[in-house]
């Protein structure tokens, strides 16, 4: 299904998007296939996709889309893509009229260095974005996602669908200041080497992401990122506090630990699988990494591995809670709590791995709730009980934990009666 929205001209006779040069009018690919081969010069673009990954070249360089990232590609940038999939491997891509996002820099961000560079009358000064893959964050993830959401419900008005991707630039515009501020953390003088610095790292590193279970020498790495050997490695580190080797191992050693979790295969396919050469090596290093053997791993993990731990958390908050699950992403999953989103996620580091913040839901009937919740196997810390005489009403509050051991909450404003009895 292709959704155009009105080119910036007002000209809307041109031909569709699939039929006609990209860059003519803003629009969003969104499809099903196992197998899809393109290759040619693109414009302004974000891709997304799910239940699947989508291999893109540029150059000497790769980036893999999977659920849980998505790739920014700047306007005329000649690229291909590859889908190979048993299963069907769903895309949603917006690509960008040119200009589009230029004018919504120039209303929103006219005031900030380098956005726009005194443009002319009439025309727009082109923005070059970092092309890199980016894990889903809380800045342009929650526009897409929930973009993606409603166009689920039905084909939409072009008004409303207009101002959600004008919503979407405003949120790429905010990725890209993030950029720049990493950018300005780079040791060199000149800020145009700073910024380019910055992109080649970037690219050394997405085709060691994208490539990680093949054999990846420091040559290659360095040639996708048109650097020396020797400048590749200091760069690399500058940027990333690591070295492309001390990287590569440990992305290496993280999908071992998830198919050891998720999978029957036995170890020394595994370790072939995810690109280590010797299963000597592996064991050690997993060892070291993880504080036992893959197969203690295994054991361990195999039945509570974060897979499982995921699907539990949803099945909690959607069987036992009773809310609604909008939809997933990745190892996200999206809930609508009274007109509220609640995001679940698994930790990305080890210092986030602890129970978050209190949530209060707030019900009408606290005793009831409290009956519902308990016959569906919630745990209950504190039945519900009054904390606070108010003035009109009463506050009853009762405790309960998730399966992660984060602690819930049900509040009640209880109204009291004549005389405040």
């Amino acid at each position: 299904m292709i959704l155009t929205v009105p080119t910036l001209s007002g000209d809307n006779s041109a031909k569709s998007p699939g039929e006609g040069k990209l860059g003519q009018a803003t629009f969003i690919l969104w499809e099903e296939a196992r197998q899809h081969d393109w290759a040619g010069v693109g414009c302004l673009s974000i891709k997304t996709f799910c239940n699947g990954r989508a291999l893109y070249s540029i150059g000497r360089g790769f980036h893999a889309v999977d659920p849980t990232h998505f790739l920014v590609l700047n306007d005329r940038r000649s690229y291909s893509i590859h889908i190979d999939s048993k299963t069907p491997v769903e895309s949603f891509c917006i690509f960008f009229e040119r200009g589009f996002v230029e004018e919504t820099a120039r209303c929103v961000c006219g005031r900030i260095e380098r956005v726009l560079d005194e443009p002319e009358a009439g025309g727009w000064s082109r923005l070059e974005f970092v092309e890199r893959t980016y894990l889903h964050d809380a800045v342009l993830s929650p526009a897409l996602f929930c973009l993606r959401e409603k166009l689920q419900e039905g084909r939409p008005e072009s008004l409303w669908l207009e101002e959600q991707l004008h919503h979407v630039t405003e949120r790429l515009l905010a990725v890209h200041q993030k950029e720049q501020r990493q950018m300005a953390r780079l040791n060199a003088t000149r800020s145009a080497t700073r910024e380019e610095l910055y992109r080649r790292a970037h690219r050394a590193r997405d085709y060691a992401e994208a490539l990680f279970h093949e054999r990846v020498s420091l040559r290659d790495l360095a040639q996708a990122a048109c650097l020396s050997p020797n400048h590749l490695l200091r760069v690399f580190r500058q940027v990333f506090g690591t070295t492309p080797h001390q990287y590569l191992s440990a992305r290496r050693l993280q999908q071992a630990a998830r198919l050891l979790s998720q999978t029957e295969e036995p170890v020394t396919e595994i370790c072939l699988a995810v690109g280590f050469e010797s299963l000597g090596s592996f064991s050690a290093l997993f060892r070291r990494s993880f504080g036992m053997s893959p197969q203690a791993y295994r054991r361990q993990n195999g039945d509570f591995g974060e897979a499982a731990e995921a699907v539990q958390a949803v099945e909690f908050y959607r069987d036992k809670l009773g809310m609604k699950l909008l939809f997933s992403a990745g190892n996200m999953a999206f809930f609508d709590c009274d007109g509220i989103r609640l995001m679940l996620s698994l930790p990305e580091k080890p210092e986030f791995d602890h129970p978050g913040s209190i949530l209060y839901f707030k019900v009408e009937d606290i005793q009831g709730c409290f009956e519902a919740l308990r016959a569906r196997g919630v745990d209950f810390v504190a039945t519900p009980h009054l904390v606070a005489r108010m003035q009109t009403c009463d506050l009853w509050l009762g405790f309960f934990r998730d399966l992660d051991n984060n602690t819930l909450a049900l509040m009640s404003e209880v109204p009291r009666g004549p005389g405040g009895n």
